[in-house]
């Protein structure tokens, strides 16, 4: 026998309120797309390379620059590679159903949310896939996996892109754990007076984040596979990186389309991006790997 009070008593009084505004999860995307360099195709174009000059085994310097006394005698040449990274694009793509019941059964028409999401999605892979190489610097590579990120990383860092005269403000691009909590770079300034000053500290205080330090402009990015508690972020200029895709009939970079399947009351979102990234130039960016958990 069921009791005011008891559940099972207010059971058939109780009416069902939906709110019909959605609360939707968008992931952080279109982070290190905008940092690297990017190039596209015209449709039916099987490859897309960036050009690279005096980054090979033979560059013009100083060294080649002598003092002459001798007038008559020609200038021994120089010589100068000229080579090219090369992306071969691949198919990306991702799709979304949506029976006919679920729409009817909804307080809110959920087809309003699936092309935001599929293109945010394949943003989110362009980011992905350009942190992966993150992984292949070689040249040059410092922390250490199982130390938090210092300030010093980030200054001998900034010290190997510099002593190859990578050009312009280097990016860091680095998961919540490099940034935040107990192993991030803003715990480290916000507790040491002698490395940030009190009005950077202030600020750390007060926003929980710095868009500059130790010469780098810092990014976050959530596109990471973290491994024995460490990650691999990324220093680098957009030199160093890049990204190629072959346009849509119609100049569009992502593509997103509906299909209707009326014997199946289904209808079928499908969204996707035909291209590729790689490395064209590894002095350009620096690995860092240290401990984010």
């Amino acid at each position: 026998m069921a009791y005011a009070g008891d559940v099972s008593y207010l059971a058939g009084a109780l009416r069902e309120q939906i709110q019909a505004e959605a609360i939707v999860r968008y992931a952080i995307a279109g982070v290190t797309r905008k940092l690297v360099s990017i190039a596209n195709g015209s449709p039916g174009a099987q490859t897309i390379s960036f050009d690279k000059v005096n980054m090979g085994t033979n560059v013009i310097n100083s060294a080649d620059i002598l003092a002459r006394t001798d007038s008559t005698t020609a200038v021994t040449a120089t010589v100068i590679n000229t080579d090219k990274a090369t992306i071969t694009p691949a198919l990306y793509p991702v799709a979304v159903h949506q029976y006919d019941r679920v729409a009817m059964s909804s307080a809110h028409d959920p087809a309003i949310y699936w092309g935001g999401l599929i293109a945010n999605a394949l943003a989110a892979k362009v980011d992905n896939l350009l942190n992966a190489l993150f992984d292949g610097f070689t040249t040059n590579t410092e922390g250490t996996s199982t130390v938090g990120v210092t300030v010093d990383n980030l200054l001998e860092a900034l010290k190997d892109l510099k002593a190859y005269n990578a050009p312009g403000v280097p990016a860091w691009v680095a998961p919540a754990g490099n940034i935040w909590g107990e192993y991030g770079i803003m715990s480290e300034v916000i507790s040491t007076a002698a490395i940030a000053g009190v009005q950077t500290q202030d600020e750390v205080l007060r926003n929980a984040f710095i868009g500059r330090i130790a010469g780098l402009n810092l990014y976050h990015s959530e596109e990471f596979t973290e491994s024995s508690n460490a990650t691999k972020s990324g220093i680098f200029v957009p030199q160093a990186l890049g990204y190629g895709y072959v346009e849509w009939p119609g100049g569009s970079e992502i593509r997103v389309e509906v299909q209707r399947e009326a014997d199946q009351f289904l209808t079928k979102w499908i969204g996707a991006f035909f291209g590729g990234v790689i490395e064209i130039y590894d002095p350009y960016g620096v690995e860092l790997h240290t401990k984010t958990s």
